[in-house]
């Protein structure tokens, strides 16, 4: 049976690097590189703000906490 992928990823040397560095380093879940990931994404989508999270059900939480934070403000 053929799959079709529903996506592909690309991993380069590089990226395997700074995991590894990461996963060495005090810093796995915080820190510096998560700020500069964040930071990245800003300059990438030219959002003024950026959190990232742990997991998907993580993200909906925090998207229905501001949307409804929006939706009381007006």
């Amino acid at each position: 049976m053929r799959y079709i992928p529903y996506g592909r990823h690309t991993i380069n040397k590089d990226d395997i690097q700074t995991v590894v560095e990461v996963l060495k380093s005090d810093w796995i879940t915080q820190g510096p590189k998560r700020r500069e990931f964040e930071d990245a994404l800003c300059g990438y989508t030219g959002a003024e703000y950026a959190v990232t999270v742990s997991r998907g059900t993580a993200a909906l939480h925090a998207a229905y906490f501001i949307l409804d934070k929006i939706r009381a403000k007006y």
